[in-house]
């Protein structure tokens, strides 16, 4: 036998034997933050981690759990989101694994709601944490000034909102306090695990308030995308809206209900016409609290396909602005 091969293998073996144990991968960055996703916000709560592994590179896998704070995590690719229950400290862990088995870890923190909800508006330190950062830029989250001679109004509602509550305020300049809540309201669901932080400990005299554009959105993947379920279904979105009245009832102040405005046709993960079925649903709820006012911001926008955006549930200024007027208009009505 020739004495090369014996040689060869050992070589092989050894170099095999020898060769450095694998390192677990290094966390870079591991972070809790309220985001902006996607089409003119999808406002999420974002678990967002980063590592590096010098054997793995790029295929490192990143999981996330929850270690104490309740709620539920949606994962997405190297992230996930985070949809919470109520209010208070909630604890994340995030573990990243290579392919060899190596693994690390991190935790963060995120206070769901303001430190403190009863300053959340009447304490600008306090409003501004609540804000998501790209919001803390924007004139439609600035911090309100409270004049104790005027009455107090809260808006509550989507992007919807967020776009015509500049032009209530300037409607109402020198009439009303006119406050907003400190993100994107969203669904019917989260308006109710969100009432007592929207409410704070501000008396209120004129509550405007919407929901239906996020409960008949449709996702896939963290996408809009019609082939997905509603996020509400119209059997949700009733029973939520029953309670969701009966609890702003409770509140004492004058309530207005906006109803949802025009789906255009290939409108991001919405359906063209479900805005009627949910808006039909809500006529029906009304008819149980009769001392519920009604702003029709579907007839508006409806009169005016001018104001809005291509494909897409968005306004112009245009019918932002015109949508503010009459907002404001109907809150005077309910002051009198």
């Amino acid at each position: 036998m020739r004495q090369i091969k014996p040689g060869l293998i050992w070589c092989i073996i050894a170099i095999h034997c020898t060769a450095h144990a694998n390192e677990a991968p290094v966390i870079k960055k591991f972070f809790v933050a309220k985001q902006l996703q996607g089409e003119q916000g999808i406002e999420q709560i974002i678990l967002r981690g980063s590592a590096e592994d010098a054997e793995d590179g790029p295929r490192l896998t990143y999981s996330y759990r929850i270690v104490s704070g309740g709620g539920k995590l949606e994962p997405v690719k190297r992230y996930s989101i985070y949809h919470p229950e109520g209010n208070g400290l909630a604890v994340f862990e995030l573990t990243v694994t290579d392919s060899a088995g190596a693994v690390s870890k991190a935790t963060a923190e995120y206070q769901v709601g303001a430190l403190d909800p009863a300053k959340l508006y009447t304490d600008k330190a306090t409003w501004m944490a609540a804000l998501a950062p790209k919001s803390r830029k924007q004139p439609t989250f600035a911090f309100v000034e409270c004049d104790p001679d005027l009455p107090n109004v809260l808006l509550i509602g989507d992007s919807i909102s967020i776009g015509y509550t500049p032009y209530v305020r300037a409607a109402l300049k020198g009439q009303c306090n006119v406050y907003r809540i400190p993100e994107n309201g969203g669904d019917s669901k989260k308006a109710l695990n969100q009432f007592d932080y929207w409410m704070g400990q501000r008396m209120w005299d004129v509550i405007h308030f919407n929901t239906g554009l996020h409960d008949m959105k449709r996702i896939v993947n963290n996408q809009l995308d019609i082939s997905g379920e509603p996020v509400n279904s119209p059997e949700a979105y009733r029973k939520n809206l029953e309670a969701y009245f009966q609890r702003l009832e409770t509140t004492g102040a004058k309530l207005i209900w906006a109803n949802t405005t025009v789906v255009p046709e290939g409108a991001g993960g919405r359906v063209k016409g479900e805005e009627m079925e949910y808006n039909q649903i809500a006529r029906e709820v009304l008819k149980n609290h009769p001392d519920i006012g009604m702003n029709d911001l579907y007839a508006l926008t409806a009169a005016h396909p001018a104001d809005q955006k291509p494909a897409n549930v968005h306004f112009e200024a245009s019918g932002m602005k015109r949508q503010g007027q009459q907002v404001a208009g109907k809150i005077l009505e309910a002051l009198k």
